[in-house]
């Protein structure tokens, strides 16, 4: 899986439940072996034992007070948790994540010159329609890696716009993941439209230089970047 420092006293199997937390609050029975890897858009899930699972998340509840029970259950495997400050910080300090690669990308499709109502949506392929304009935009904690994800982004669902993208504003701090907060961000955006010359760019998975969630930083993992 991720990589770690070893700085903490965490066990690997402790971690891996952090790993999943950190995006999201969940129930322990997604986190069995059988379910973990599909449930965060993995290649493949961990090998601990139902046990082990179950151990851990007692540990980091009542020992550490890295989690915190956020809807109980009598069935152990239906109660759900959520991370707690303190437990973001030990996952954190154990797979330091490249900060300056972090880029938070969504979409909005715009009818003429006007957004249409409704929230904004992530960019999936079936949204992608023929003629139909969006605009793509990115907070990213460095302006040229946020410059990189929309044009990569961009070719990815065969959309073209602008190519270096429009810088619409510096933040002085953006919070993500709950708990973590960035400073002197940038707010990018571009307006695209559905290209005609399709199947010509490479899969995303080849030239991701950028990460947003769990699966982002294991690809940029294994494929050998250097931070």
């Amino acid at each position: 899986m991720l990589g770690r420092t070893a700085v903490t006293d965490l066990t690997d199997c402790e971690l891996t439940l952090l790993d999943a937390f950190v995006w999201n609050d969940m129930c322990l029975g997604s986190l069995l072996a059988e379910n973990y890897g599909l449930h965060l858009n993995l290649p493949r899930s961990h090998e601990f034992t139902r046990d082990e699972v179950l151990a851990a998340a007692y540990r980091l509840e009542r020992d550490r007070r890295h989690l915190v029970c956020i809807e109980d259950s009598q069935n152990e495997l239906d109660r759900y948790y959520q991370l707690t400050k303190r437990g973001f910080e030990a996952w954190e300090e154990e797979r330091d994540p490249p900060w300056l690669r972090y880029c938070e990308l969504w979409s909005t499709t715009v009818d003429g010159e006007s957004d249409r109502s409704g929230p904004s949506e992530r960019l999936s392929p079936e949204k992608v329609a023929s003629g139909q304009r969006y605009l793509l935009t990115v907070v990213a904690a460095d302006k040229a890696q946020g410059l990189a994800s929309l044009r990569a982004l961009a070719a990815d669902r065969d959309l073209v716009g602008s190519g270096e993208g429009e810088v619409e504003e510096s933040l002085p701090e953006y919070t993500v993941l709950r708990y973590k907060v960035l400073r002197n961000v940038w707010r990018l955006g571009c307006h695209c439209v559905h290209r005609s010359d399709r199947g010509q760019h490479s899969p995303l998975s080849r030239t991701q230089t950028w990460w947003e969630n769990l699966s982002d930083l294991y690809v940029i993992q294994h494929q050998g970047e250097v931070r």
